[in-house]
């Protein structure tokens, strides 16, 4: 009876165990910043759901820095320098960062192509946006290309809370976004480079997809990695017309 009872669970054990592989191998866990998953993966990640309808895709949209090995998640989607000693980084895209602003506040202050002055424009200023030293703010911005701005007194802040996407879509102001956020709004229309795609700063760090070196990862994980890296290639190839072209003309 004892060697049945302990067959038995032993046939049980192995069941739960293959199971727990079978969900293994279809779980991919992902953590990436919460703008960059609200808008760009959130809009892109349902073309991998239906060529891989069994997989079952864990995100962490947070803008902590989570420790990939100790935590538990297969990638990070990064927006990074190169990553420290133990992880392993594919390059996806760099970043631009440009004005944008909603069409009707465009036409409020009648801004264009051949504005020279912000003066009495209201800017929103982003406060600890990323640690990127080359990202541009106001000043630097409006250096680069001649543009007067008034002293950042008693302007819009924000600090470190997001890339100030929902404020220029609410039109309160003239905010200094990276490209790969702003895209999709640019091209529905709810948004506008204002002084034209050429009025663009690149930036220092690169969008990364980041795991674990040495880690082996399941056949849907492979799949997975290519398929962000493919998708991340076709956009850079869009931002790239973008930039060249204004799509507003």
């Amino acid at each position: 009876m004892k060697s049945r009872l302990t067959s038995g669970f032993s046939i049980i054990d192995e069941v739960l165990t293959e199971l727990r592989d079978r969900g293994a191998a279809n779980r991919i866990a992902v953590t990436l910043p919460e703008s960059f998953a609200e808008n760009w993966f959130i809009r892109r990640v349902p073309d991998f759901y239906h060529q891989n309808s069994a997989v079952d895709l864990r995100l962490n949209a947070s803008n902590r820095r989570i420790d990939l090995a100790a935590e538990g998640f297969d990638f990070a989607i990064r927006y990074c320098p190169l990553p420290e000693k133990g992880l392993d980084a594919v390059d996806l895209f760099g970043d631009y960062v440009v004005p944008v602003c909603t069409p009707a506040f465009a036409d409020r202050y009648r801004l264009s192509e051949g504005v020279r002055s912000l003066s009495g424009i209201p800017l929103v200023h982003l406060e600890n946006r990323t640690p990127d030293p080359e990202w541009a703010n106001w000043e630097s911005w409006s250096g680069v290309f001649d543009i007067e701005i008034d002293p950042p007194e008693g302007v819009v802040r924000f600090s470190k809370i997001s890339s100030g996407l929902q404020a220029a879509l609410t039109g309160q102001g003239l905010v200094l976004c990276g490209i790969a956020e702003a895209y999709d709004a640019i091209m529905s229309g709810a948004l506008e480079i204002p002084f034209g795609p050429a009025k663009h700063v690149p930036t220092g760090y690169l969008y990364r997809l980041v795991s674990v070196s040495g880690r082996p990862k399941s056949l849907l994980q492979r799949q997975f990695q290519e398929w962000v890296v493919d998708t991340a290639g076709a956009f850079a190839e869009s931002v790239s017309g973008l930039l060249q072209h204004d799509p507003q003309r």
